[in-house]
């Protein structure tokens, strides 16, 4: 059987020609043609999330896995906007989601008619286009061929760079749960989509110049999906050329060489280092860099040359010196052949960045953020893919070596607290076999509680939680401790734990307090089989004073 309604019969087969796999559901009424064509289509992995702000995260972490669009239907109203955090996280990480939502039709708008708001153009700033579609009343070809086309130019954008997520807006009317036993042949040709690359450039003359006095060179890794081969390609080709390399843990260079982080390495500059080490050319590859102390730094040198790789973000003068934007493949900059760069900086670099990996090993640390992140880094199997929290626990991570062997992402196209559970869970469908960790902190868990709200959680999913009773990354930066009520309003001190919501959604639960606790709760955590949450509570009061004690060892060299 297929829905009665002609619309959504073509948005449905629509999205299978695009290659939609994964559709991520939320109940209504209004978008219910959509879900009968989809269900009754079988050829889609369906998931119900009830909430809409949890599912649009749930599809990002489907979308960032699979690296293939993902829709999402919601019924009419309010719903739409729920999906805004995670269509702005999308749209600033460049990852394809289609929300596709169900509306009145617009006879009834501003009529005080139930579940009806204005949604055209609902999400228009975190998309890069907005679909506002009729409904189709009638079997006439021209009037399918226009409803076609209309969806079809919303949809071919969505993977033009750079590549981002798109709102489709389509009202239905009553009767909304007829159906028919054979659907429409539909009079036209299925659109071929084609999204090879364009308008490339790449400057070659240019870079040979600025190469051709050995420069002092600085390659900048930013947030990416691990690539074996291309990650090789980049070791080779900066080792090759004297280049200095700078990642993070979500950079996935999947490499113990470039295990140091960067706010570490530059806590450890002296003076006359701080000076020195400034490149005269900047070369970044991918975006979203987690460490602030790394803009500063090169925001303040307004000399240098910095040439970025990449269509997926057009002049992004992050670092107020942009000189070139190369919108062609790595490859090409690879296969130039150009001077290699300044080998003394190159030496004198990779020289401070492997004594401060040492000088930071042997730095020992009571119970705190710090020491739990630390226990963790090492106790994580092989193989297993981590959902970083955004704020404290992203940063934590860039401290261990360890963390930097595994597959590592975090939503840092926006940097918000919210959705990261959601996200960890959309991540963990993809691949039932697979082992995925989501560790973040207590106010980003209990803000995104609703993900448990899921009567399909993935079993191979486990979630620890850094319980420090509020926002512990109010207490490491400067000023907010200042500010009058600051553990009331900002800090925003809640005495919660995660104990009876695990067993409200019949999750396992385990929790830790001081090391020798720990040790033993993280051993169970990953032997056990099904979702489970390990809540470790840490001293708030302590945790910074940990972590600056860290930072002031490494200014200290023997």
């Amino acid at each position: 059987m297929h829905s009665s309604k002609v619309s959504a019969q073509i948005i449905i087969e629509t999205l299978l020609n695009f290659g939609v796999d994964n559709i991520v559901i939320s109940p209504g009424s209004r978008n219910s043609p959509l879900i009968i064509e989809s269900v009754e289509s079988n050829r889609f992995k369906l998931h119900s999330i009830i909430d809409e702000r949890s599912a649009g995260f749930v599809a990002l972490g489907l979308a960032q896995q699979t690296k293939k669009p993902v829709a999402l239907f919601c019924t009419s109203g309010s719903a739409v906007l729920n999906y805004a955090p995670a269509f702005a996280e999308a749209y600033y990480m460049k990852i394809p989601l289609i929300a596709i939502s169900a509306d009145r039709p617009k006879e009834l708008i501003n009529m005080a008619d139930g579940q009806t708001i204005n949604q055209n153009g609902a999400l228009q700033n975190v998309v890069k286009t907005s679909v506002n579609l009729n409904e189709i009343k009638s079997e006439d070809p021209l009037n399918i061929r226009f409803f076609y086309r209309e969806l079809v130019n919303g949809l071919s954008t969505l993977l033009e760079e750079p590549i981002g997520p798109i709102h489709i807006n389509i009202p239905f009317s009553e009767p909304l749960y007829d159906m028919v036993s054979k659907p429409l042949k539909f009079p036209f040709p299925q659109f071929n989509f084609c999204f090879s690359p364009s308008n490339q450039l790449f400057d070659e003359p240019f870079i040979k110049k600025i190469f051709s006095v050995s420069p002092k060179v600085i390659f900048l890794i930013g947030q990416r999906s691990p690539e074996k081969i291309e990650n090789e390609q980049i070791i080779e080709f900066c080792s090759r050329n004297n280049i200095p390399i700078l990642c993070e843990t979500n950079s996935n260079l999947l490499d113990k060489n470039f295990a140091i982080s960067i706010d570490a390495f530059l806590e450890s500059l002296n003076q006359e280092e701080n000076l020195a080490f400034q490149p005269e050319v900047l070369i970044t590859y991918k975006t979203n860099i987690v460490s602030k102390k790394i803009k500063v730094w090169l925001k303040s040198n307004l000399s240098k040359h910095h040439i970025h790789i990449g269509k997926e973000h057009q002049n992004l003068d992050t670092y107020n010196s942009l000189s070139l934007q190369i919108n062609a493949p790595l490859e090409k900059l690879f296969n130039s052949k150009i001077k290699p760069a300044n080998k003394l900086y190159f030496e004198k670099i990779n020289g401070k960045l492997n004594w401060v990996k040492k000088q930071a090993k042997t730095f020992k640390a009571d119970y705190s953020d710090f020491k739990v992140f630390e226990i963790i880094s090492k106790a994580i199997p092989a193989d297993t893919c981590v959902i970083f929290g955004n704020s404290a626990s992203i940063r934590y991570a860039q401290l261990f070596e360890d963390f930097y062997n595994f597959e590592s992402y975090c939503n840092r196209g926006t940097s918000g607290i919210e959705g990261s559970l959601s996200t960890a869970i959309g991540a963990a469908y993809t691949n039932p076999k697979k082992e995925f960790i989501c560790i973040l902190g207590d106010t980003s868990f209990f803000y995104d509680s609703n993900a448990l709200l899921n009567p399909r959680l993935p079993q191979n999913l486990k979630v620890i939680v850094l319980n420090n009773n509020g926002g512990g990354i109010f207490r490491i930066i400067e000023g907010p401790a200042r500010v009058n009520s600051f553990e009331k309003y900002i800090e925003t001190e809640h005495g919660f734990n995660a104990e009876h919501l695990a067993k409200n959604f019949n999750v396992t639960y385990f929790k830790a307090s001081n090391t020798e606790n720990l040790q033993i709760s993280i051993s169970n955590l990953i032997s056990e089989k099904s979702i489970s949450i390990l809540e470790i509570f840490t001293p708030k009061k302590t945790n910074d004073l940990t972590l600056k004690s860290f930072f002031k060892t490494l200014r200290h060299k023997d």
